[in-house]
């Protein structure tokens, strides 16, 4: 009887032991699970933060001239940029498309994070006159340091921009604000000389 009992305990540890080994397994596979999620989680978002990231925008610069900026707003390098606009693209100043410039028709092999290149597109006056396209679309592809390919497409309106250009002033204008001043500095030496 004794040895029945002592048969009875070690099968009945056998299977709280199996149980014991299969919620362990089972809490070790979930916890592993877990993990994997949590270290792909965090790798996202290191890419997230340690990449490049190519962004373009329109801005009016001396109040009359519409640019265009292109700069790597990430925290690391972008290597073989490529920055091209779809068609019907801006037109420079030349009449030319904007794509012939070289910042768009060649490849950049290396942009530093934090650099900007700046193109002078045209005068607002002459962007906005005529009906011409005020949207326009530039498709990015680059890498990351790490081999990592990047594409990105983004959509200008430049319509907000009409609002803030001044045209530039007129040769009569111009003379006009140079005769003003001149006029000021006559008087100011006839005083002197009548005092003197």
């Amino acid at each position: 009887m004794l040895s029945e009992v002592v048969d009875v305990i070690v099968a009945v540890a056998t299977v709280v032991a199996a149980v014991v080994a299969a919620i362990s397994a089972r809490a070790a596979m979930v916890s592993a699970k877990a993990s994997t999620t949590q270290v792909q989680l965090m790798v996202e978002e290191v890419e997230k933060r340690e990449r490049p990231y190519i962004y373009g925008h329109f801005h009016a610069a001396y109040g009359a001239i519409v640019r265009f900026s292109l700069e790597n707003k990430g925290s690391v390098a972008a290597i073989d940029v490529k920055a091209r606009f779809e068609e019907p693209a801006p037109i420079q100043f030349t009449e030319l498309s904007l794509n012939s410039v070289a910042l768009f028709r060649n490849t950049i092999p290396f942009f530093p994070a934090g650099e900007r290149y700046t193109v002078d597109v045209d005068w607002g006056m002459d962007m906005f006159a005529g009906g011409k396209p005020t949207e326009f679309k530039l498709n990015l592809s680059y890498q990351s340091p790490g081999g990592r390919e990047i594409a990105d497409s983004i959509v200008f309106d430049i319509s907000h921009l009409r609002s803030i250009l001044d045209p530039p002033p007129t040769t009569a204008e111009a003379l006009m604000q140079h005769k003003e001043a001149l006029d000021k500095l006559i008087s100011v030496m006839k005083g002197w000389n009548r005092r003197n």
